[in-house]
């Protein structure tokens, strides 16, 4: 899941809360754990808006995430280019 996945998911049950409050929250809680080693970050492509955390079970020998774990293709940014 990727941030903003898991801060819609918190607004969900807390309403009430900031949602900048919730997003410092887990920021804090997830860079806790990819230090520890308990999540494992998984980048798609070179935008950081396209960056999802799981389980190290999740992954596969070359680092991609496992099709049973991948990541919502609809979470995925697009970056367009414009010419002008």
């Amino acid at each position: 899941m990727s941030i903003n996945e898991m801060t819609s998911l918190v607004m969900e049950f807390e309403p009430k809360s900031k949602v900048e409050e919730v997003k410092a929250s887990l920021s804090s809680a997830k860079n806790i754990l990819l230090k520890d080693g308990s999540i494992v970050k998984v980048q798609v492509g070179t935008n950081n808006s396209n960056t999802f955390y799981g389980s190290p079970t999740w992954i596969d020998e070359q680092g991609f995430p496992l099709p049973e774990h991948k990541y919502s293709d609809d979470a995925v940014q697009l970056k367009t280019k414009i010419v002008i």
